[in-house]
Parts: C-alpha cells; structure tokens; sequence
C-alpha cells in the first residue's frame, strides 16, 4: 500500500469520525487494517520450557508429599483412636450429620475445579484468521 492510498484511506477515516454517525465506515478500511495486522504480527511462538522456579515447585511439593508420608507411618495407634473419636463427637453436634457428606462434597468440588483447569490449560490457544 502507498503513502498517498494511506493518506487517503487515513483522511476517510478523520471525515468519518468527524462526521460520525453519519458517514459509512469507507471500504477500504478493514482490508487496510488487515493488512496492518498481518504486518505487524510477530514470528513462530517460542517452545514450551520450563524455568528453575518450575523445577524448585515441584521439588519443594514431592518433598512436602514424601514428609506427610513419612509421619504418617509414626503416628501411634492411640492418637490414630482418639482422632476417630473426636470425629464422632462433632458427628453428635446440631447439624454434624452433615459433616461428612460436606467433606465429600468439598472434595469432589475441588476435585471438579482441578479438572477444569487441566482441560482449559491443556487446550490449545485458538489460531486467529490467516
């Protein structure tokens, strides 16, 4: 595209906005602007990498995982009872019968809400038209 058609098309433009709402949108306009975009539309996205605060994540939570699991192996029977126990007394509260199927509930919301965002981020991003 010239100067002098970019001019122009840009001088239609101005008249339009003075002139808005009565003058048309000029033809030219959007295949001038597409083409503008398409110019100024950057190279190939970069790969996927993974950066050093991924790698210390994942290590800092598998370590917080492998701890739980180790303490969970030392906890003595009796403690193990007395936490059953004290379950049952909250079950025995006004309104405790709904402990249990709210924990559940939770859960699987929360589960739910996981799941969601492993599809949303698992998706590809929608290719604008070429």
């Amino acid at each position: 595209m010239n100067e002098s058609a970019e001019s122009e098309a840009l001088a239609a433009v101005d008249d339009a906005l003075r002139a808005y709402p009565l003058a048309p949108v000029p033809a030219t306009l959007a295949p001038a602007v597409r083409s503008q975009i398409r110019s100024l539309r950057p190279g190939p996205r970069p790969g996927f990498r993974l950066a050093w605060m991924d790698y210390a994540l994942n290590l800092f939570a598998t370590g917080m995982a492998g701890l739980a699991a180790a303490l969970w192996q030392f906890i003595p029977p009796q403690v193990i009872a007395r936490a059953r126990f004290q379950i049952l007394l909250w079950q025995t509260l006004p309104g405790g019968e709904w402990l249990l199927p709210s924990l559940i509930g939770g859960g699987l919301l929360a589960v739910a809400a996981l799941l969601i965002a492993a599809a949303v981020f698992a998706r590809r991003p929608l290719q604008g038209p070429r």
